[in-house]
């Protein structure tokens, strides 16, 4: 058939049971047409049955719906116990997802459950109950909105360096809820704390390059990689076959699975702006990006890295009354719904796309741009640093009613030489600061000399620059 007839790229589908092994090919469902497709011609979907998402729609951008269904090229979503379709450039994927372990930050009055606040680590179940998150506990289920929750620095499935160096696999968490179980060669568990492992830089299907180079793996080759303790199996893009390599003697690709890049040069396909997540490796060494309009390969010189990628934290450079100066917000992803050329950032009051370079936001008709220039500049931290800062608000909350006083933080604080906060900004009508207020109080005064006592006291990470 001539796909551009009746299908046309980026049209969504669902794969049938039927699939010819010997030929690679699968039987697919679309809007207005169904038959069997090369497997190479397919592209798997962000977004699957049982995803959580964030629509991209006034108003319920910051609640969570779960992805329920396909319905005629678009997907059912469930928000709010409103089943939305829409297409999915109109869906930011949630990073809370099913099996994803988190600390409690917070829980609501009505739970009668115990939790080890700020340290303790859980898994989520998936799906959602009235829009919100399903944790699993020792006793049943309990539900979370998702301020309430922080991602632990390791999940299930990580590969994981150990203190003393080996490399092994985080299996899940153990029955203390403090500790994650980690397998290693020849199949030896042992049970270690968050703080005690390092995730591996090399994780299943990184893009890597070998520091080496011989006949069948020429130099500059990209392969994707899956480790397995001290090996990694990487095949080569020229189809030559399979390798074991030392660790040591690779190197990670400067783009992965999941980043959000530019190309350097432009067409009618892919303007100019326009950005593109990495997608995964060909089998030529090529890697497949997928852009606004079309997914398509490249080489990996011909593209850049965005300065901003997904979870990073963020400052806008210009401020008004939503976004006063010194607010963080998080990148959630690409806004396609108006080119791709976007990126929505959330705040704490809302969230609106923003260019991510010196490009202008112009608004568009709800209002979801800001109009003047619109630069953001990092916050200088990593995503994964803000989760632990926030886990470590226990440490501060000496109580434990899920607040700090002035008190409790000053305590603290003497030790750093910090001043403590007051005044009606930090303060809530209780008087005390929340998890957000605390954040908030950690970095809005970016001169701020965050030192290593302090980043070791909370669990913080500086990344490198």
């Amino acid at each position: 058939m001539a796909l551009d007839d009746t299908v046309q790229r980026g049209d969504l589908g669902v794969v049938g049971s039927v699939w010819d092994c010997e030929a690679g090919e699968r039987y697919v469902h679309f809007a207005n047409w169904e038959g069997t497709m090369p497997e190479r011609q397919l592209n798997m979907c962000n977004f699957q049955k049982g995803t959580l998402v964030h629509l991209s729609k006034e108003g319920l951008h910051s609640a969570v719906g779960e992805v329920v269904l396909w319905d005629e090229g678009k997907l059912v979503v469930d928000v709010l116990g409103e089943k939305v379709k829409v297409p999915p450039t109109h869906l930011i994927r949630c990073d809370f997802q099913k099996h994803s372990t988190v600390h409690v930050l917070s829980k609501t009055e009505a739970s009668d459950k115990v939790y080890q606040i700020g340290e303790g680590l859980y898994s989520l179940a998936g799906g959602l109950r009235d829009g919100k998150l399903i944790l699993n506990t020792n006793d049943g289920y309990d539900f979370f909105d998702p301020e309430q929750l922080a991602l632990a620095k390791i999940q299930r499935g990580d590969y994981v360096i150990a203190p003393n160096g080996q490399t092994g696999w985080a299996r899940g968490i153990d029955a203390d809820r403090l500790h994650f179980s980690v397998q290693f060669k020849g199949f030896a568990e042992a049970s270690f704390a968050p703080s005690e492992l390092r995730r591996s830089p090399l994780q299943k299907d990184t893009l890597v390059t070998w520091t080496l180079h011989y006949e069948d793996v020429p130099k500059g080759t990209v392969a994707s990689a899956d480790l397995s303790n001290v090996r990694v199996y990487a095949k080569e893009n020229l189809n030559h076959g399979t390798w074991n390599f030392r660790v040591s003697q690779l190197r990670p690709l400067r783009f992965q699975p999941g980043d959000y890049v530019q190309w350097k040069k432009h067409d009618e396909d892919i303007p100019e702006g326009d950005i593109g997540e990495v997608v995964r490796l060909k089998e030529n060494g090529k890697i497949y990006i997928q852009w606004p309009k079309c997914l398509c390969s490249f080489w990996p010189s011909s593209l850049k890295l965005l300065p901003f990628q997904r979870r990073d934290l963020v400052h806008w450079a210009s401020a008004d009354d939503d976004i006063p100066t010194g607010s963080i917000g998080r990148v959630r992803g690409i806004k396609y719904s108006d080119g791709g050329s976007r990126l929505y950032v959330n705040f704490p009051k809302g969230a609106w796309a923003f260019s991510p370079g010196c490009l202008d936001a112009e608004p568009n008709v709800s209002g979801w741009c800001h109009s003047s220039n619109s630069d953001l500049t990092s916050a200088n931290w990593t995503t994964a640093g803000i989760h632990r800062l926030k886990a470590s608000f226990a440490r501060f909350d000496q109580n434990g009613d899920g607040n700090i006083t002035p008190a409790e933080l000053a305590e603290r604080l003497e030790i750093f030489c910090w001043p403590c906060p007051v005044g009606e900004y930090y303060l809530d009508e209780n008087g005390s600061l929340s998890v957000e207020e605390f954040v908030d109080y950690v970095f809005q005064d970016a001169d701020r000399e965050i030192t290593d006592g302090f980043r070791e006291h909370v669990g913080l990470e500086k990344p490198g620059t």
